[in-house]
């Protein structure tokens, strides 16, 4: 399921969340999208809070969002 925040500048950031333990951030590269990550991510959250989000210019949100929204 997607989730949503805003940010401190009101901008919304999409991310999937997975999984309990110690955080990890997910991050695709150029040319994908957060379903690159899917079955890393269902491996990870055995032992990991998973946050699997969208980079910038990817349909929903920034990375950099993403990291100030988790803080």
């Amino acid at each position: 399921m997607i989730e949503r925040v805003l940010s401190p500048d009101g901008a919304t950031i999409a991310f999937e969340r997975s999984g309990q333990g110690p955080p990890i951030v997910l991050v695709h590269g150029t040319g994908s999208d957060r379903t690159v990550w899917r079955s890393t991510a269902k491996v990870l959250n055995e032992r990991c809070t998973v946050y699997n989000g969208q980079a910038k210019a990817v349909r929903f949100s920034t990375l950099e969002r993403i990291c100030d929204a988790l803080e």
